[in-house]
């Protein structure tokens, strides 16, 4: 990591987002006491409990201090490999680009994540370069 600077190239590539507008977002692996969200026959996962890896505020589960965080900023913790099983992180990017068989069961679909997080259109999503 230090060879390729991968925390000051992360660190530039936040800030120029937060400049854009763009929402930021940290994934971490972490696990509560007693590891009960870890799959035990994950072949990635299954020997954290033994070897007391990846304990929610632990060594290995903090976002490097490098790495500025904000107020508003998108915070998933995982438990498995995919960022999207089993977290809020599908919900937080749900936008209209998604179909539903009938216009009101999509206008239900994407109604309901509204009520936990703002949402955005195609149409208001703003990308803007640095």
């Amino acid at each position: 990591m230090r060879e390729r600077t991968l925390i000051s190239k992360t660190a530039g590539a936040i800030k120029r987002a937060r400049e854009a507008g763009i929402l930021v977002g940290f994934v971490r692996v972490g696990f509560s006491a007693g590891y009960p969200e870890c799959p035990p026959n994950s072949q990635v996962f299954s020997a954290a409990p033994q070897h007391g890896l990846f304990k929610l505020g632990g060594w290995g589960t903090e976002i490097h201090p490098d790495l500025e965080q904000r107020e508003g900023d998108i915070q998933v913790v995982k438990h498995r490999v995919s960022p999207f099983y089993s977290t809020t992180l599908e919900v937080i990017l749900l936008e209209d680009l998604c179909a539903a068989h009938s216009i009101e069961e999509h206008r239900n679909s994407v109604q309901s994540p509204a009520r936990f997080c703002k949402t955005e259109t195609s149409g208001t999503v703003v990308f803007a370069q640095p």
